[in-house]
Formats: C-alpha cells, structure tokens, sequence
C-alpha cells in the first residue's frame, strides 16, 4: 500500500545528506566521454532500477532524448548540459526520481525564495538589504518573463503532476539553472524586474552568496530559502517560523513549520492540527509525535470539538509506518470528532508521499473531507528512492523502487479530487488569510450535497449544486460529491418513491461527469422509474452514444423499443 511510500526514502534521507557532504561535485570542464559515461549511466539506472519509468513518457522518447543531448554535447556548457540531463530525468514525471544539480560542499545561490501562487510569481523571502522586495510580485527574471521561468524551470523539476510542478520555482535561486536554462548568461547578479507590495516598479541585482544548500530547503516551507537570514513579508515579527508560542499573530497555518503542533480556538471551537512531516521526533519539539497526539486526542475527549482540521498541506512525507495508527485515533471517535460536516483535511501541492498515503488513508477510513488544492502526487505512484552518483559529474539522482496503488490499479490520472477548493492568491497570503481554513469555519459553506438531497430535498440539494458549481465548476478537480455514493443514492431514493429526488440525484451526477455513459444510463432508469419515457429514451441515447457497447446497451436498446410502444399507445395516430 501507499503508506510506505516515504518510510524508506525518509530512512535514506540522513544517508542522502552523507551523499551532499563527502560527494562533492567534480570541478567542472569535464570532457565529452566524462558526459557520455553520465548520460549512457542515468538511463541505465533509471531502466534498470524504476519499477514502472515509461508510464508518462515512452521508453522510446526518453532514449530518443538522451540520444539528442549526446550529439549535442559539443555546443553545450556545462551548466546546460546537467539541465538538460534534469530535464530528462524529469519527463519520467515521478517526484521521487529526480536529479539534483546542487549537490556542492559549498556553492554560489541568490538568497531569495521564490514561491508560484494562482496569481503569480512572488518573492517570499529575500536577503536583508532587500527588505523593501519580500512580498513582491516577480515580472521579470533575468532576460525572460516571470511565467517564462517558471516554464523553464518546471521542465527540468522532477513532480508527478502539475501540482507538484509549481513547486519548481524553488530551482530559480540557483544560478546553475539559471543559466543552464538560459534565462540569464551572467549569473553573478541576479536581474529581477519586481512590483512591490506598495504597486511600486522596481529591478534589482541579486547578488550571490556562498552556501551548504540543495533544493530540499523547499521542504521547510516558503518562507525559507537557501541561505539563512532572510527576511519574508512578515519580517515585523520573530520569523521563527518553527516556533507556533512565538507568532501568535500570524495566521495558523504560518505559525509554526516545526513537524507538528496543535492548537484550539475556544470561540470556534475548532482544534487545528498541523503535521507538516511524518516523524516520530523533532529536533523543533520536546515531545514526540506519540506523546502529542495522546495530549491531544486527551483534550479532544474532554471538549466539546465541532470541528477538527487536520493540515497536511506542507506536509511532504517521512515515516509511512506513522499513519495507520494515527488515523485509528479519528476512527474511534466516531461520536465526535469523526463525523461529517466536522472533521478536515487540508492538502495541497507539497503534500506528498507519506503525507499524501495520510491524506487517502483519511480519506478511506473516516469521514473527512479534502479542502485546499489537489496533492502534489495522484492517486498511483512511485516512492522508495534510492540514491546514486553518476560516475564522472558526481551529480546525485535519486530513482524510485517501487511503485504503490492508493486508487484503482489503472488509474492514470494525474491528481487526487478535493472537495472544497481553496487555493491561496498572494493577496489573501500576504494579508494573513488562509482560504482553507474560512471554508471549514463556514458552516454552510460544506454541508454535504447528499445529505441535503435527503433531509430537504431536490429543490434544496440541486439549489447548493448549482451554487458550488458556479464558484468551483471550471476546476477539473473539483469534486462535489463521490459519484457511486450519490448514484447508489439515487436508486436508493427511487425504491423508496422518492422518484423527483431521485432523479435530481442522477441528474447532478450525469452534469458533472458528463462524458461518462454510466450517468446517463442511470439517469435513463430514474426517468423510466418515474414514467417519463421521453426523457428516458434521450438519457438511454446519450448513454448508447457515449459507449454503444457498454454492459447495459442490450437492456437499454430494449427498454428504448418498449417505451416507444408506450409512448405511441399513449399518444396514437389519427
């Protein structure tokens, strides 16, 4: 299963660590067969070694790939040929088989964390003396547009899917990228064209600073970047972001990015929970994740708790081997914190690994409901790195080693639903609200479609169908309901003869998943059952047209044929 999806590579993680220290990269100008022995070892590695490396990507194309930076060596630099190797290991689309171009003793990166929100590219945090910059949209970097490097730069990050993409703008406070991707040639200072949070136009050069770093500071969180010292939007207060006793006026989800924490608003009676990694111990805490949890399931048990949110929307992975024991904890409350309505989890882009095999384990066993953006990894996925050196560059990459089903074995899709979107825009961020949270502090804004189309009917249920439908129907993955759960409902309240609720009930699942037959096909029964047979005959064509040899077509033809005789004694030629 899913749950050891992290377990080993976070096992691997001190290992990897060993790697960056006593590996350092080889001097640069190495020679044409010193490439040709890297490149030849990395698709070798990865063919041999990942248990499913062609499932985004042809072997075919990946080869074909390889092939094309071999004849190209020639005319390349050195930085453009280890970005074009990231970009081919990257095509595999797998977050956990990766190539790291960073791994240095020490080396030059631009103190700056750059983070993608749905409105942009901002600066989160900044080296000191630019201060004045931190919460500043980015219009240009270097020589390209802000949306042109983060392109560029998500072709050569190693993510599942596109969620997890964004996350590539982290690479940007690398001057190796920088110019292996040829958004800037002089990489000493960084030119950056910024709209400050005071709507003011403004370019800096960045310069670089030497630094003990790799792209994993983006696992702290994106108020952090590859040096220490930096300053972020909030800098009028501690910025001990690890600490939640020392930001009591920040909003929850940046109070504290230490492993895990908790808290309770009495006025809301809401406990908020955030596990930002799967871990036992914490260098940031005293206690472990086993003592916390009984104080806090403790509290849980002697309060009134009307709602619970777990937050795992930062949280990108650890110990699998955690999660089952502590969703059993929410499963024994049935009564009261694991109940519909009351109980959330908060995903989002870095969710990942063990952090999303919590999430779908949630998901599975108890009654929660997903608020945020989709994880950074789909339902099917590959995990357990292992860790080698390519031979000549002594650059690092990291290869899957296996591959975990979390949904239906051939599912291939790309990102997990939610129910609830909320994804944060920099203003809502800067100004220290969390989308997130609002949606589970609002009462009526999550009643469960089902359940209204039980209780109050398909005047009511349809009413808040199309309401969400309108704020969240462009989303793909917006997910309103679980279609099987709502369609078994549906013949449920047919047998009942509850036949208009019915209905409304097929009705809402055939406008969401319209391109699925199944819907139709239902939907064409609740319409016979309620002896509506034009109706029905149009539902049972679409279903037909959609897949005209689907499971049910011989008994839909059939029922087409006799509804037509009843429609023609009903209504009979003069």
């Amino acid at each position: 299963m899913w749950r050891a999806l992290r377990f080993k590579s976070t096992a691997l993680l001190g290992v990897w660590f060993l790697f960056l220290s006593s590996c350092p990269l080889r001097a640069q100008n190495l020679t044409k067969a010193d490439w040709l022995a890297d490149i030849d070892y990395t698709v070798d590695q990865v063919i041999k070694t990942h248990p499913f490396p062609f499932r985004r990507i042809s072997k075919e194309e990946f080869e074909s790939n390889a092939t094309s930076l071999k004849r190209d060596l020639p005319k390349l630099g050195d930085d453009e040929i280890v970005v074009r190797l990231m970009q081919i290991v990257a095509s595999l689309r797998d977050g956990h088989t990766s190539l790291d171009p960073s791994p240095e003793v020490e080396a030059p990166w631009f103190p700056i964390r750059f983070y993608q929100f749905n409105d942009g590219l901002f600066v989160t945090a900044i080296d000191k003396q630019f201060a004045n910059c931190a919460g500043a949209k980015v219009l240009r970097v270097g020589e390209v547009s802000a949306d042109e490097a983060v392109k560029r730069a998500q072709s050569a990050f190693s993510a599942d899917n596109n969620f997890g993409a964004q996350e590539a703008a982290v690479s940007l406070s690398s001057p190796r990228i920088i110019r292996g991707l040829s958004i800037a040639d002089n990489v000493d200072r960084l030119k950056l064209q910024l709209l400050t949070r005071k709507n003011e136009n403004l370019t800096i050069e960045l310069p670089t600073v030497k630094a003990k770093s790799n792209l994993e500071y983006r696992l702290f969180g994106e108020m952090f970047g590859p040096v220490s010292n930096l300053v972020t939007a909030f800098n009028d207060l501690t910025n001990d972001f690890l600490n939640p006793d020392n930001n009591p006026n920040l909003p929850l989800h940046l109070r504290g990015r230490r492993a895990y924490w908790f808290t309770y608003l009495p006025k809301e009676r809401l406990l908020y929970f955030e596990l930002n990694a799967m871990r036992e111990k914490s260098g940031n805490t005293k206690e472990t994740l086993s003592e916390m949890l009984r104080r806090m399931f403790t509290f849980c048990d002697l309060h009134s708790i009307d709602v619970f949110v777990l937050d795992l929307r930062y949280n990108s992975g650890g110990n699998g081997q955690l999660v089952n024991g502590i969703v059993h904890e929410f499963i024994k409350r049935d009564s009261t914190i694991n109940r519909e309505g009351h109980l959330f989890t908060i995903v989002g882009r870095k969710t990942y690994s063990a952090g999303a095999t919590m999430a779908m384990t949630m998901k599975e066993h108890t009654h929660t409901a997903f608020i945020g953006e989709p994880m950074g990894v789909g339902p099917n996925g590959s995990g357990d790195p292992d860790a080698t050196v390519l031979p000549n560059s002594h650059l690092h990459l990291s290869i899957s080693t296996n591959y975990y089903i979390g949904g239906k074995s051939k599912d291939q899709s790309w990102e997990v639903p939610v129910q609830f979107p909320a994804q944060f825009s920099s203003a809502q961020y800067f100004s220290g609200q969390d989308p997130a949270l609002d949606v589970a502090l609002n009462e009526s804004g999550h009643a469960e479609l089902l359940e209204v189309l039980r209780t109050d009917g398909s005047a009511a249920a349809m009413k808040l169908y199309e309401v969400r439908r309108q704020r969240y129907g462009s989303l793909s993955w917006w997910q309103p309901f679980e279609r099987e759960k709502l369609n078994a409902a549906g013949y449920q309240l047919l047998n009942q003869g509850r036949k208009e609720d019915a209905i409304t009930a097929f009705l809402i699942v055939a406008d969401r998943y319209p391109e699925m037959w199944e819907p139709w096909d239902s939907l064409a029964e609740g319409y016979m059952g309620a002896g509506k047979y034009k109706e029905a005959i149009a539902a049972y064509q679409k279903a037909l047209q959609i897949s005209p040899n689907n499971f049910n077509a011989s008994f839909a033809k059939k029922s087409i044929e006799k509804m037509e005789e009843e429609l023609k004694k009903q209504s009979p030629e003069k």
